[in-house]
């Protein structure tokens, strides 16, 4: 939030501290009225913080403007026309220096998280996996799907759910079944 300060931070934190003194005074009635008092005057002079904070940035916004075209930036964030990419910043590298551009950053993130897979490198465990996904699985469970068993599921799928990442709902599914089945 861009009118949020460090002040905020602060007094956000004075106000917990009284709002937690007040909830443990149990067994002092005058403590607890005299602390529940004291948090909700802390508790309303925070808001008005708040309430200042988000005028004063907003204000601050709105003088960004320039004197030619008043609504110029208004308008442009209103309608959404300003873009407002994030780039990411350098990052230091294995070797000490920092990573210059996007897509070194990004490939410096991708090295780092994507470790890489060489025969060379490898342990005898690695040896033994590479070879079980490089030979087919055949066993004799292993067959075909029938046309009946896809028919079934996919008319099985409950049709008032969204569609999934690709974006293909049950009613195309049905569709193309019925069209090529």
């Amino acid at each position: 939030m861009p009118w949020w300060t460090e002040d905020l931070t602060i007094a956000r934190k004075q106000v917990n501290v009284f709002r937690r003194k007040y909830q443990r005074t149990k067994k002092n009635d005058i403590l607890r009225d005299q602390r529940q008092n004291k948090y909700h005057v802390e508790k309303a002079q925070y808001q008005v913080k708040i309430k200042n904070a988000k005028i004063q940035s907003w204000k601050q916004y709105c003088n960004k403007a320039s004197y030619t075209n008043l609504w110029n930036i208004v308008y442009k964030s209103a309608a959404g026309k300003i873009n407002n990419r994030q780039i990411m910043s350098t990052l230091q590298k294995t070797n000490g220096s920092h990573t210059e551009d996007l897509r070194e950053t990004i490939q410096c993130i991708l090295e780092h998280l994507i470790p890489k897979d060489e025969e060379a490198v490898g342990t005898d465990h690695h040896k033994r996996i590479r070879t079980l996904i490089e030979e087919p699985v055949k066993t004799e469970d292993d067959r075909d799907f029938t046309a009946e068993e896809i028919k079934q599921t996919i008319k099985s799928i409950d049709h008032k759910k969204a569609p999934g990442e690709d974006g293909i709902t049950s009613k195309i599914l049905l569709w193309t079944l019925e069209r090529f089945p």
